[in-house]
């Protein structure tokens, strides 16, 4: 008797440190199902990131718009706002042009998963290498037992190379990377015009010349207008002060 409850327990104590075992690899397997990831009981969060069309394996230009996507995604739902770590990346501009997450849900293991993903955007102002630090994403899902709780989970570093696709592109400082640009030009005359419509001296003539375009920001449009010295082949405008 005294033999069988030794062998018992042996057996025991082999399947519960087995168990164990197996607890202690799955859990950083489940983990690494995404950068960051964080679960508790029947409660699990997901976080990714990625670049969009890194997977081409070129060098983003300079000036254009790179998008950053964060992920996250719970078997709950979400109860209140999430809150993005800001980060600075020297040489590149950094952007949230959208203060709203595009929110969806999926299917999974036969659970449905609440999305949320959030678009950054990023402008390089000059070629070289350029590394995304990690960015503390907070999140705060609801417990199956009632009430919520809040996580912080974070993404991983990722790398980008920028360059100018043509280096002639840079001569006289005037570079945009856009898509569907457009160039228009409207002149206009003084309210008091001739009834001719002849031009005399001392009349006052207004150039406007916009530039329209997506997937750039206005402050990186270079001046569309030659600056007036020089069109005036060196001639200074004087203005005089009254009296």
């Amino acid at each position: 008797m005294c033999n069988r409850r030794n062998k018992l327990r042996h057996w025991l104590r082999g399947w519960v440190a087995t168990a164990a075992l197996l607890g202690a690899v799955l859990l950083p397997v489940t983990a690494q199902a995404a950068e960051g990831a964080d679960a508790t009981e029947a409660t699990q969060v997901t976080l990714k990131s990625w670049l969009k069309d890194q997977e081409e394996k070129r060098p983003y230009a300079v000036n254009q718009q790179i998008t950053l996507y964060l992920e996250l995604a719970t078997n709950r739902w979400f109860t209140a706002g999430t809150r993005i770590g800001q980060f600075e990346l020297p040489g590149v501009m950094v952007k949230q042009r959208s203060e709203l997450a595009t929110n969806f849900t999926q299917r999974r293991d036969g659970e449905t998963w609440s999305h949320q993903r959030w678009e950054l955007t990023l402008y390089p102002q000059q070629s070289g290498q350029f590394e995304i630090p990690a960015i503390a994403v907070r999140a705060t899902v609801a417990r199956p037992e009632g009430g919520s709780r809040q996580i912080t989970l974070t993404t991983h570093p990722q790398r980008f190379a920028a360059a100018l696709p043509d280096p002639a592109l840079m001569v006289g400082g005037r570079w945009l990377s856009a898509s569907n640009l457009t160039l228009s030009q409207r002149w206009q005359r003084s309210a008091d015009d001739h009834a001719d419509g002849e031009l005399r001296v001392g009349d006052a003539i207004t150039r406007t010349v916009t530039a329209s375009g997506q997937d750039t920001l206005s402050v990186l449009i270079p001046p569309l207008i030659t600056p007036l010295v020089q069109a005036m082949g060196g001639c200074r405008l004087i203005r005089r002060r009254p009296g």
